[in-house]
């Protein structure tokens, strides 16, 4: 049973919207989203700064205010670190549906998930509860051709859960992919407890799409011909309506992974042909190098090693201020591996060297395909696998630090704001480890047992 009314549900996303508008207005930095903590003082000051600097008139920030507010974010950083390093966080339960979770995104404390059945839930995290539901009937399967058959393989392995394959939330927008393929909308309903189904994108009818993002300016979009497309949010014409992508990439095979990182301006893409591409999230004539992890193709108990997940990640920031970049590959055979990158003086990639010493691996190795990764904060990176853990490493050392356990081989999504974990691989259940949380305490229908 739905346990909250929709009125209070339209009213808590129109909030949370506006929220992110300020939050967007100040910060466009992905680490700083809960709480600023890595933004500039003249960015965050913008409005003040300047003139106020030197004194206390108009309201303003004066030296003595800018100086106790860096001294407070720094130790905010600091206690955000340290919680991360010592596992200091309350894990548990956040919610519990009907059907099997198997992709999830989002805004929090609100979540998107699809599920097995194809339909579309809409949930509030902190409560535990399920506050608006989506339903189509999913068509069939795309029609099963050998390099279809052969994709899915590379996605899954042995272990495919059926069920939704990609969702992307932000603001009151649902995204979802199925394997009816295409990309369905959906937006939440003031009037009632669903909802409602604002149709399929025309442009990638009978296609396979293995990946979505969300972001302010695009809907980014990876699928099995080889495409990645970003179609713009404030064109003319509805996401639905759109046939031309405003900026899009061909490679040579299927799109296995994509991610996004707004503050190098660069994205990552694994390919079924197996190569690691980095691209620029402003040109999209080409992709900027390209790179094959090198696999232990011997492992009899893998058909084809491959790479199935990839993220960049960035290392703590040096004495000159600028941050190193490293782009992490998590392998279908449970490796991973670090390839650092060249940055200029500016802080951009430098294209003629672009890969920067020998190439890292993280040690020890999963027991299962690496499918998820992530980059909580600079120098710590999440790795989830089909072993059934989600490991937090250092960076720098390539060790694990330690491991949350009790996953399954489903285990498809993983989120992280920086200071929270959310991830489905649970069966009906979403579970959060929160590192604004003293540990032992939990919200919800959470309970601490399990993942330690």
């Amino acid at each position: 049973m739905l346990t909250a009314s929709i009125e209070n549900v339209s009213s808590f996303v129109q909030q949370r919207v506006q929220q992110q508008r300020v939050q967007r207005h100040f910060s466009s930095s992905s680490f700083a989203s809960v709480h600023l903590a890595k933004q500039p003082l003249q960015q965050l000051f913008s409005t003040s700064f300047e003139d106020d600097v030197g004194g206390s008139g108009g309201g303003g920030w004066n030296l003595e205010t800018l100086r106790s507010r860096q001294a407070e974010l720094e130790s905010s950083e600091f206690l955000q670190e340290k919680k991360w390093r010592e596992a200091d966080c309350a894990s548990g339960v956040r919610l519990s549906l009907p059907d099997w979770v198997r992709r999830l995104d989002v805004e929090y404390p609100l979540a998107a998930l699809g599920t097995v059945d194809g339909s579309v839930v809409l949930a509030h995290l902190e409560t535990g509860a399920m506050l608006a539901v989506g339903a189509r009937k999913v068509g069939p399967d795309l029609e099963p051709t050998e390099d279809l058959e052969q994709a899915m393989r590379h996605m899954y392995g042995e272990w495919d859960g059926k069920g939704t394959v990609a969702i992307a939330f932000k603001d009151d927008l649902i995204c979802e992919a199925n394997r009816d393929g295409g990309v369905h909308f959906w937006r939440l309903d003031a009037s009632s407890t669903s909802l409602v189904y604002q149709g399929s994108m025309k442009a990638l009818e009978g296609t396979l799409v293995t990946c979505l993002h969300l972001d302010d300016e695009f809907l980014w979009i990876g699928s099995s011909d080889g495409k990645v497309q970003a179609f713009p949010m404030e064109a003319n014409l509805p996401l639905a309506l759109q046939t031309q992508a405003e900026l899009r990439w061909q490679f040579r095979s299927m799109v296995l992974s994509l991610s996004l990182s707004p503050d190098s301006g660069l994205g990552v893409v694994t390919t079924v042909g197996g190569t690691v591409e980095l691209i620029s999230l402003e040109d999209d004539e080409r992709s900027l190098c390209t790179f094959y992890p090198p696999y232990d193709d011997d492992d009899e108990e893998v058909t084809k090693v491959h790479a199935l997940s990839a993220v960049l990640v960035a290392h703590k920031e040096q004495d000159d201020g600028i941050v190193p970049y490293s782009i992490a590959v998590g392998g279908n055979d449970g490796s991973l591996i670090l390839q650092p990158i060249q940055m200029d003086e500016d802080g951009e990639l430098d294209e003629y060297r672009p890969f920067m010493g020998s190439l890292q691996r993280f040690k020890p190795r999963h027991q299962g395909a690496v499918k998820c990764l992530a980059n909580p904060i600079p120098g710590l990176l999440i790795s989830a696998s089909h072993d059934g853990s989600v490991r937090i490493w250092d960076i720098d050392t390539k060790h694990c630090i330690y491991q949350f356990v009790g996953y399954n081989v489903f285990l498809g999504s993983l989120w992280t704001d920086g200071w929270r974990i959310v991830s489905d691989g649970s069966d009906t259940t979403v579970i959060v480890h929160d590192f604004e949380k003293e540990a032992g305490s939990i919200d919800g229908q959470g309970e601490e047992e399990g993942f330690a």
